[in-house]
């Protein structure tokens, strides 16, 4: 039956707290005689409710005058409600008379999920069972909202301490993600790059919110499972977050061509089975590793000033056109 902009009013009361059913009331029944449904949902309390809801007289008559109902056509009665903010800060979800929860049957809780005071997945919530007269009363359902409605979720419930780990295990998913594409997220707020932001629109954020990624990532700043370091040149240097094992690809020294050569040489002595090999396969050898990226003349000039830098610190020896390691290591 849609109300909007109309009068949804079920009942009101008299100065003497006498209850009267209204019209709609009456409608209401005959609807439910033809149709016989087996759930009634009344949308909201505060519509359909004409008394003050802190009188426990009025409370207890109205609740009384839906009771009638639900026993007559052999149905179920569910009045959707607000709750205060007493309610949503203690957990309850009332507002109103005590009465409101002490005189039905059972009593639910529709919440969103928070972790540490943040909301980490928006379209979460918690079904949970605050009273019930004949049933268990500690009863929680996960659901979430898709596709215009709530399913319920098919995994157990998720405790705070795994929905924060799983705020953890992705923030540092999504970093190292951009990390390994040379994409800069910051710790800083304010920003374009800025972290939390940054990964909570995602397409693999998880429907994790900007706000549960921020309190992850001070978490993981604090445990030193990510760092920031600094980048760019001295006269514009900026912070970056990176995870705690990555290592700038320019920090990492290139190996010299003379660490190449002696490589190269030590695998093929390795693959011979001897303790020297020909100078020419040496080459060859070398070439193969890479020991210059220009065209053959610069591979030749790079081996040769390789070879006299290994011969001269004695870490190779060569014989005629043999050659074989030597006593000295080579020194980096």
């Amino acid at each position: 039956m849609p109300l909007a902009e109309k009068d949804a009013t079920l009942s009101n009361f008299d100065n003497k707290n006498a209850i009267s059913q209204t019209p709609l009331y009456i409608e209401l029944e005959k609807h439910i005689a033809d149709i016989l449904p087996k759930v009634v949902v009344i949308d909201t309390r505060a519509d359909v409710f004409g008394g003050d809801e802190i009188k426990r007289h009025q409370v207890r008559t109205f609740v009384a005058l839906l009771r009638r109902l639900a026993m007559k056509y052999d149905t179920a009665i569910v009045m959707l409600s607000h709750p205060s903010l007493t309610g949503m800060g203690t957990g309850t979800g009332q507002s109103g008379s005590t009465s409101w929860g002490n005189t039905v049957r059972s009593r639910m809780y529709l919440e969103r999920v928070f972790v540490e005071k943040v909301e980490t997945d928006k379209n979460l919530r918690t079904l949970s069972t605050k009273k019930i007269n004949y049933g268990p009363d500690d009863t929680n359902l996960r659901i979430r909202w898709s596709q215009g409605i709530f399913v319920r979720e098919k995994v157990a419930d998720v405790s705070a301490t795994d929905a924060a780990a799983q705020a953890d295990a992705k923030f540092v998913e999504l970093l190292t993600l951009h990390s390994a594409q040379n994409l800069t997220v910051t710790a800083k707020p304010g920003v374009s790059n800025y972290a939390p932001k940054t990964f909570a629109k995602h397409s693999e954020s998880g429907n994790i919110s900007e706000r549960a990624f921020k309190v992850a990532m001070e978490r993981l700043l604090g445990k030193n499972a990510i760092k920031n370091v600094q980048h760019g040149p001295p006269s514009k240097c900026q912070w970056k977050l990176v995870p705690a094992d990555y290592v700038e690809p320019s920090a990492t020294a290139k190996p010299t061509a003379a660490t190449i050569a002696l490589d190269a040489l030590k695998d093929l002595l390795e693959a011979a089975g001897t303790g020297s090999v020909t100078v020419e396969a040496w080459r060859e050898a070398a070439y193969d590793a890479g020991i210059s990226k220009g065209g053959p003349a610069a591979c030749k000039m790079a081996f040769n000033r390789a070879r006299d830098a290994l011969v001269e610190a004695g870490t190779v020896v060569i014989n005629g056109d043999q050659v074989s390691l030597g006593a000295t290591e080579l020194q980096p």
